[in-house]
C-alpha cells in the first residue's frame, strides 16, 4: 500500500503571538522577524524530508511560513481554504485575558462533546472537523494518484488542534491533547489502499498514524521555542 508521511506545521510567530492576542481566521497578521527565523529552521528541518508537494492555509502568516519552509521553490504548492484557522468570532484579535474569558467556556463545551457549540459569530467544532475532513481526502487522494509521498501543510495552533482530533484521535473531546507551538510540526503516516489511486477515499477506513508529535528540536537549538497562542 502507499505510504504518505504528512508533515502538518505551525506558521511562524506573528507579532499577535509575541503581542498575547487571539489570532483566528479573522485576522491576517504576517510573520514578524522571529516568525521568519522560525520558518527558515523548519526550512532546514523539512531538507531531508524529501517533500513532494505543499498545502497551507490562505491566511498570510501561514502562507509565507509555507514559502520560506519549502525545500525547493519548484515543488507544487496549493492554498487551500479549507485549511484556514478556526475562527474565534468575537473573542479574534482580543487580547488574551479578554478573549480567554469568552472562548474558554466553549472549549469547555466542546471538551464534553457539545461541538456544535461556538463564540459569537464564530466556528463549532463540527464545522471545522468537516471542512478538515474533506480537506485530507484530497490530501491523500492527491498524494496517491501524483505519487507525493512527502507532504508538508502549514496551519495553525487550532486548526492542527482540530486536524489531531479529527484524524488521528478520531476524537473531538481529545483536541486539546496535542501540544504546539510556532513551526513546530506532528509528523503522521497514512497507508492507502493500492485500489484507491483514483477512487473515492474512505476516511473512516483510513489509519492515521503519529510517528512524532510536536518535533521542536530545530527550533530548540537556536532558542526560538515560545508562544503556544
Amino acid at each position: 500500500m502507499p505510504l504518505v508521511n504528512i508533515y502538518i506545521a505551525r506558521h511562524g510567530e506573528t507579532d499577535a503571538n509575541a503581542q498575547g492576542i487571539l489570532q483566528g481566521s479573522r485576522m491576517d497578521f504576517p510573520l514578524n522577524d522571529r516568525g521568519r527565523l522560525q520558518s527558515e529552521a523548519l526550512h532546514r528541518e523539512m531538507l531531508a524530508k524529501s517533500i513532494d508537494w505543499t498545502i497551507t492555509s490562505p491566511l498570510i502568516r501561514a502562507v509565507q511560513t509555507s514559502e520560506i519552509a519549502r525545500p525547493h521553490a519548484a515543488i507544487p504548492n496549493t492554498v487551500d481554504p479549507r485549511l484556514t484557522e478556526i475562527s474565534y468570532g468575537v473573542a479574534d484579535g482580543q487580547p488574551v485575558t479578554v478573549g480567554r474569558p469568552l472562548f474558554c467556556p466553549v472549549m469547555a463545551q466542546w471538551s464534553q462533546g457539545n461541538f456544535d457549540a461556538r463564540v459569537p459569530e464564530g466556528d463549532s467544532l463540527s464545522e471545522c472537523s468537516e471542512r478538515i475532513s474533506e480537506a485530507f481526502a484530497d490530501i491523500v487522494r492527491e498524494s496517491v494518484q501524483k505519487g507525493y509521498r512527502n507532504v508538508l501543510v502549514c496551519v495553525h495552533g487550532g486548526t492542527m488542534c482540530a486536524i489531531m482530533a479529527t484524524l488521528v484521535a478520531r476524537d473531538l473531546c481529545k483536541m486539546n491533547m496535542y501540544p504546539h507551538a510556532n513551526c513546530a510540526y506532528h509528523h503522521v503516516t497514512v497507508e492507502v489502499p493500492e485500489d484507491k489511486n483514483g477512487a473515492e477515499i474512505d476516511m473512516e477506513r483510513l489509519k492515521f498514524v503519529p510517528a512524532a508529535i510536536c518535533v521542536r528540536s530545530h527550533l530548540a537549538d537556536i532558542g526560538l521555542v515560545e508562544h503556544q497562542l
